[in-house]
């Protein structure tokens, strides 16, 4: 059975940091699912529009790794969904991996508790959010 990746975007995430990690996943033969924050039309930072497969509202909990990829203020906006966070959360209850790039470990999953006793990178100068 293929591994299922959910792959996160809110506006103005860092573009190089979705796309790269969605095209080594699908040549590496894994099923991605790309989801929209807010819609199914998502623009970067350097307002390159992206279609994603679905709303992240019509997304089931099934996946077994997320990606959030990073960008200001993408990383911000994912922050501020509460079904993001609760996909996290129950992903994490269920060991699934979940995987943030650049800004978003510091600013979607540090402030969740998420990093907690674990190690972490980010985009420098952000780890102060880190426990």
């Amino acid at each position: 059975m293929k591994k299922e990746v959910l792959i996160v975007l809110a506006n103005g995430f860092e573009e190089i940091e979705a796309i790269t990690p969605i095209d080594v996943l699908r040549r590496s033969d894994i099923n991605v699912t790309i989801a929209g924050l807010g819609g199914k039309t998502i623009t970067g930072a350097h307002d390159i529009p992206v279609e994603c497969d679905v709303d992240l509202n019509d997304c089931k909990d099934i996946y077994d790794a997320m990606v959030l990829p990073g960008g200001m203020p993408g990383a911000e906006n994912l922050a501020g969904s509460m079904k993001l966070k609760d996909m996290i959360l129950s992903m994490a209850a269920r060991k699934k991996v979940i995987a943030a790039i650049c800004a978003s470990p510091a600013i979607v999953l540090a402030p969740m508790g998420i990093l907690n006793g674990k190690k972490a990178t980010c985009y420098t100068g952000m780890e102060k959010g880190f426990s």
